[in-house]
């Protein structure tokens, strides 16, 4: 007699009393109630299924998230893929949307892997230039969910995204992996052995601390002079990169990146997120916080960066060779740092000038020359993150002779 394919009841026996074939036909019903039973707990296997493991799926939340490069803005789209544990996508996806100009986004819905990669899609605060971009990029995360408190995706995490995905292909696991590819990405930059405090997609720009300057400092970098598609090819170029070596070894790139730290002024950036997140509280960056990293991604000295190194810009004076200055005629104004241990440093071109009347003297934002207008009265401002002075500079009338 033949059975039907996976069938656990037994062969009737000839002759066999219909008493005992139906005590048989019990057994074998009990036995293939107890493998199923077995199955459904996971059998002799343990830990974390990323395809649900049968009925007794696991699942997992996320309460909050942020998209920068700057903070994208409101309505940029945001998508969760989930993946298996060779993070690899399985179908599964979730989307969401940016709920705020600084970012933000809310992801309610559980998923079931333990991996994801988000994607955010959408314009952006240039923090170089102080205004929204005139065209969207694209940056991506992949996250542990049984670790990460927070799903932030940014440039870093962005670079290290399919460093991470080749190094667990080729058999690491997800924390090791993670672990390298957060070290070659900080080390193209010359910040090895720096602690950034957190995994990348745990940085936040609104947070202020060194792992979040970090990523100030080296957004800047990718957007200096950039435009959004060409700050998207430059991306996508160190990604594919460090993806296959863990360095970057095209040098026109490693040009591109070490002029545009040396060209990025680091108080203007820190006016700029300051101005950008007063209203969520401020976040205290000043010109030395960033300046310091960029310092090191050149791998130079910067004036202002060498001192940030034992503590920040504690005052500023301004002074002028004369406060008065005739119809037409300009004065250089200069502005010097000092800071918490005591020392200084001449940062005139550093800060940003302000003049408080223009109609009476101008002042050129980034070199502190003062243009005299008309007659009256002006307060030339020097001012550095939440730092400022300044010196009042007088325009006496034109001689009626």
């Amino acid at each position: 007699m033949q059975l039907a394919r996976g069938s656990l009841e037994l062969p009737l026996r000839v002759n066999e009393p219909t008493e005992k074939r139906t005590m048989r036909r019990f057994a074998a019903h009990g036995l293939l109630w107890c493998c199923v039973l077995l199955t459904s707990c996971g059998g002799g296997g343990g830990g974390d299924s990323d395809n649900g493991g049968g009925p007794a799926l696991r699942s997992y939340n996320v309460s909050n998230g942020v998209a920068q490069k700057g903070p994208f803005v409101k309505g940029s789209t945001i998508t969760i893929e989930e993946l298996d544990s060779n993070l690899v996508r399985t179908g599964k996806q979730h989307s969401y949307q940016v709920t705020s100009d600084l970012g933000t986004f809310v992801p309610t819905g559980a998923v079931t892997s333990r991996y994801v990669v988000v994607t955010a899609s959408g314009t952006y605060f240039d923090e170089v230039t102080n205004s929204t971009s005139a065209g969207p990029v694209k940056l991506t995360a992949i996250s542990d969910l049984t670790t990460d408190s927070a799903l932030n995706v940014n440039v870093l995490t962005t670079l290290e995204s399919l460093r991470i995905q080749v190094l667990v292909q080729q058999g690491m696991t997800f924390l090791t992996a993670r672990t390298q590819a957060e070290s070659e990405a900080l080390a193209v930059f010359h910040l090895d052995g720096v602690q950034t405090g957190g995994p990348f997609d745990m940085l936040d720009l609104s947070k202020g601390l060194d792992g979040d300057q970090i990523l100030a400092a080296i957004s800047s970098v990718f957007a200096y002079g950039n435009t959004p598609d060409a700050l998207q090819t430059l991306l996508i170029g160190c990604q594919a990169n460090l993806a296959e070596s863990g360095h970057i070894t095209d040098p026109v790139t490693t040009a591109t990146l070490v002029a545009a730290a040396k060209a990025v002024n680091p108080v203007v950036i820190a006016n700029n997120l300051n101005a950008k997140y007063a209203s969520a509280g401020g976040v205290p960056f000043t010109a030395a916080d960033l300046g310091n990293w960029l310092d090191q991604i050149v791998g130079s000295a910067r004036k202002i960066a060498s001192l940030s190194l034992i503590s920040g810009l504690s005052s500023l004076e301004v002074t002028s060779a004369t406060t008065v200055v005739p119809v037409g005629m300009t004065q250089q104004f200069k502005a010097t740092g000092t800071f918490a241990d005591g020392s200084t440093a001449d940062l005139t071109n550093e800060v940003v000038w302000t003049s408080s009347v223009p109609a009476a003297a101008t002042v050129d934002a980034k070199s502190g020359l003062v243009v005299a207008v008309a007659a009256g009265e002006s307060d030339i401002i020097a001012t550095s993150g939440r730092v400022a002075a300044s010196l009042p500079v007088t325009v006496p009338a034109a001689s009626s002779h």
